[in-house]
């Protein structure tokens, strides 16, 4: 169950990619509360089936709609005390690459876990720029990027004091 959801989510539905990442960190041992949750994500499936990816028609898919939007949320897991990342990247008003996933080191602070998805997701966009530049597509100078944690932002813009915050990243 939890592999097909996995397909829905990596494929057609970003929209429960942390439901089925967190489900699938109880692989190994699952319990009846773990049946039930990815129960209740079939069910939302069942209900939101008209739900859908909608692009823009071909005249306004261009790298100018290229959009990232990101998100950490710090040491929220008990066990292990790692964040999560989680990001959305859009083009032409639609999702083309998301994830959700356990960061690879333990955060220290939310910015430091918001800084770790924001460099993560900036990997991502420098890809897809790429990519959309090999297509032949319209190119632009900056791809926005979205974050919430001013903290982050602030240390990302290379502001005045934020080197001793950033040191043991």
């Amino acid at each position: 169950m939890i592999g097909a959801l996995q397909y829905a989510a990596s494929s057609i539905r970003p929209d429960i990619a942390h439901a089925v990442n967190t489900l699938g960190a109880f692989l190994q041992t699952p319990e009846e509360r773990h049946l039930e949750a990815a129960k209740a994500v079939l069910r939302y499936l069942n209900g939101t089936r008209d739900l859908g990816l909608t692009y823009h028609g071909e005249e306004n898919l261009g790298l100018d709609e290229l959009c990232a939007y990101t998100d950490a949320d710090w040491a929220n897991e008990p066990s292990t005390r790692r964040s999560v990342t989680g990001f959305v990247v859009k083009l032409a008003g639609a999702a083309v690459s998301w994830v959700s996933r356990k960061q690879p080191t333990i955060a220290n602070s939310s910015m430091e876990s918001e800084y770790v998805a924001g460099a993560e997701t900036t990997k991502e966009v420098v890809w897809l720029r790429r990519l959309v530049e090999d297509l032949g597509l319209k190119q632009i100078t900056a791809v926005p990027l979205r974050m919430d944690n001013q903290s982050a932002l602030a240390v990302a813009m290379g502001a005045k004091g934020t080197a001793e915050r950033r040191k043991h990243i």
